[in-house]
């Protein structure tokens, strides 16, 4: 439905009853998407920005912002977005280490102290 022509004036008529204005109180056009000094109006662009022309990714305005060249980068990269980095693997070696340290410290624990009573007394020495 949003490739359809029909689409946007729909959105606009929909906004417009909801919010009980008239379209020239709710929309203007400017330079900047999203920002206004009124926030309760939404800012428009002009046609020329709707240009769907692939940029060059080292021109993007945010530092972080990812780039997928082709069908399985963008599907590895949402997919990564959506669902993380897997951590079973880290998890594991989490557990190894602590059942390590476990078995370390409940050995050492268990051991038995020598105790005073039970040590053998020595000879006396007749000189």
């Amino acid at each position: 439905m949003p490739l359809s022509p029909i689409f946007l004036p729909i959105v606009h008529q929909i906004v417009q009853v909801s919010a009980g204005a008239t379209a020239g109180q709710l929309f203007e056009w400017g330079d900047t998407p999203g920002f206004s000094t009124n926030p309760d109006r939404a800012i428009n662009l002009t046609r020329a920005e709707s240009n769907l022309a692939p940029i060059d990714p080292g021109k993007l305005p945010l530092p972080k912002a990812r780039v997928a060249s082709d069908v399985a980068e963008l599907l590895r990269q949402i997919q990564e977005h959506r669902q993380g980095r897997p951590l079973a693997e880290l998890f594991l070696w989490l557990v190894l280490a602590l059942a390590t340290l476990e078995l370390f410290f409940a050995n050492r624990a268990a051991r038995p102290a020598a105790k005073f009573s039970t040590a053998k007394p020595e000879p006396a020495r007749v000189a």
